[in-house]
Parts: C-alpha cells; sequence; structure tokens
C-alpha cells in the first residue's frame, strides 16, 4: 500500500474543489518572511539574555572586589539593597505585570486595583 500524507479516514476533512486564489509562490514568500522574522525575534532575545547575564555577572564581581579590597564587610542584600537586588533576579518584571493586574478575592470583591 502507499504511503500518503493524509490518512485516508481524513481525506472526508479534504476540500475536494482546491482554492482558486491559493499561490505556491505567495506561501513559499510567507513562510519565508515567517522564518526570518522567528529567526530575527530569537537573535534579540538571545541578546537580550546575554546582556542580563552580563549585567548580573559585573554586579556580583563588583560586590566580591569590595570584599577583597576591605572597603565593604556586610552581606550581599546591604552592599545592593532590597530593590536593586530584586532587578537582578528579574522580579521586577514580574511587579510591574503584578501591578497591571486587579484581583479579586473568593467572593468577587476587588482585593487590589492596578496602580
Amino acid at each position: 500500500m502507499k504511503k500518503t500524507k493524509i490518512s485516508p479516514l481524513d481525506f472526508k476533512f479534504v476540500p475536494k474543489d482546491p482554492d482558486p486564489n491559493f499561490s505556491p509562490a505567495k506561501n513559499r514568500k510567507v513562510i519565508r518572511e515567517v522564518i526570518k522574522a522567528t529567526e530575527a525575534t530569537r537573535r534579540k532575545k538571545g541578546r537580550e539574555h546575554n546582556d542580563a547575564y552580563q549585567e548580573r555577572a559585573e554586579a556580583v564581581t563588583s560586590y566580591l572586589k569590595s570584599l577583597d579590597t576591605g572597603r565593604s564587610n556586610s552581606d550581599i542584600l546591604k552592599y545592593f539593597g532590597r530593590r536593586e537586588m530584586a532587578r537582578l533576579k528579574g522580579k521586577e518584571v514580574l511587579e510591574k505585570l503584578n501591578d497591571q493586574l486587579t484581583v479579586y478575592g473568593r467572593l468577587g470583591n476587588v482585593l487590589r486595583k492596578p496602580s
């Protein structure tokens, strides 16, 4: 038996007449554009990810150098502060997202509104 990409059980869903406006060239063009846009987005997110790692590494390096030179003997939370630590951990983004949400309780009452 010849193998096909469409199961014989699914032939009832395949239209009998092809779409008159279908263009294989346009279809290939759309696929190329989507792949190009996806790759650009992937590269952009990769750069942002690497930049975030580099920033964290530089922050840790500055803390360790201050400990090594004796300029600071405090723990890391005191060195950076609560907000900067949250930002370095990436929690700043979550706080911004949470600020945009309205939180409702079990009874439907509003617990917190967007600020």
